[in-house]
């Protein structure tokens, strides 16, 4: 009989110390939870801010003038070519979500369950919460950036190339290229806005591009120019005698990809001003005969046959001349004519097709 009582006071005392035990604990939360009502606990930091106590919109203040200042600052990418290329943070698309971290602050202390909340609110007052910047991107200002970095700091490929200068065939060499490599660079980006340096430079990684055209693929272009420069080229007409040596020949002569191979060629554009300036001393312009139109008889202008350099004629002669055995080769030039055509024409007025006399 008397073991039983002791038992069942132990139990009543136990129960007694558990429940009041609950009790104040649940009076310790409900006080903690009006103190912190709408406001972040105890021992939460951001950038060693302490935030305990605030609001949603103190510490979201806080958070925007810890992050705003970062995106002012200056980035620059360097390439291993020398190159480099200078933004802001702000321009890169990089941004930082106030709103997020605010959450997380606000989760720190917290729980829907009653002994989940005591632990967490116990951990609040041994452990630091320390919140970093957790920044984003915008995809579209990324890629906009992105390309501006890329058109700033890749250097594309020189092609090997020939060119004349003083009739002498000159083999242009050419050099690689490189392109970035940017595939790590967003997570550089975001690594180094933290650093909070008003001044920061990421040296980008790059990957050389070889040219297309090496110095060997010139070669047979070469031999086509330099047999196109061993011929002279004389062209007679009434009496006169025009000569295109090599420099002149040099100047009809083009190089460039054909049929994806490197190749020289006569530059039948060039041909033609040549000739052109043959012509302009030559050629014999035709003069409309004009005649009145009052009585359709009376001649006004005498008409005069036009006498033209055949150009077609002579092109086909040059290139073929050029395409054939070294030397000089003498080409005679031909001429046209183009006979004069019949307008009537008022006497006081000149050629005003359509009008009528007293008109």
């Amino acid at each position: 009989m008397g073991t039983n009582f002791k038992k069942k006071k132990i139990t009543a005392i136990v129960l007694t110390v558990l429940l009041s035990a609950v009790f104040c604990l649940s009076l310790f939360l409900l006080i903690y939870q009006r103190a912190y009502a709408n406001k972040i606990v105890h021992n939460v930091y951001f950038n060693n801010v302490h935030l305990e106590g605030k609001t949603r919109a103190q510490a979201k203040l806080i958070i925007q003038n810890q992050t705003d200042p970062l995106l002012d600052n200056k980035l620059i990418t360097k390439a291993d070519n020398g190159k480099q290329y200078e933004a802001t943070f702000a321009q890169t698309g990089i941004y930082f979500d106030p709103d997020q971290t605010i959450a997380t602050a606000f989760s720190v202390g917290r729980n829907e369950k009653f002994f989940p909340m005591l632990y967490s609110l116990a951990k609040t007052t041994l452990e630091k919460k320390e919140l970093i910047p957790n920044p984003k991107f915008d995809d579209e200002a990324y890629n906009a950036y992105l390309t501006s970095t890329e058109e700033n700091l890749d250097m594309p490929p020189v092609n090997a190339s020939l060119s004349i200068s003083n009739g002498q065939i000159i083999t242009n060499n050419g050099s690689n290229g490189v392109t970035i490599n940017s595939s790590g660079l967003k997570d550089e980006i975001a690594k180094e806005i933290l650093d909070k340096s008003n001044t920061v430079v990421i040296d980008i990684p790059t990957t050389p591009i070889t040219p297309t055209l090496q110095t060997e693929s010139l070669s047979d272009a070469k031999s086509t120019a330099e047999s196109y420069l061993l011929h002279t080229i004389s062209l007679t007409l009434n009496n006169q005698i025009y000569t295109a040596d090599s420099s002149i020949i040099a100047s009809w002569i083009s190089f460039g990809l054909q049929n994806d191979k490197y190749q020289a060629w006569l530059n039948e554009t060039a041909i033609k001003t040549y000739l052109g300036k043959i012509a302009a001393k030559n050629d014999i312009t035709v003069i409309d005969t004009k005649i009145s139109a009052i009585d359709n008889a009376t001649i006004l202008q005498e008409g005069r046959q036009g006498i033209y350099i055949n150009q077609a004629d002579a092109l086909n002669k040059i290139k073929a001349a050029i395409g054939t055995a070294i030397g000089t080769a003498t080409i005679a030039l031909q001429q046209t004519t183009k006979d004069p055509q019949v307008t009537k024409v008022f006497p006081d007025e000149g050629i005003v097709p359509g009008r009528f006399p007293g008109k």
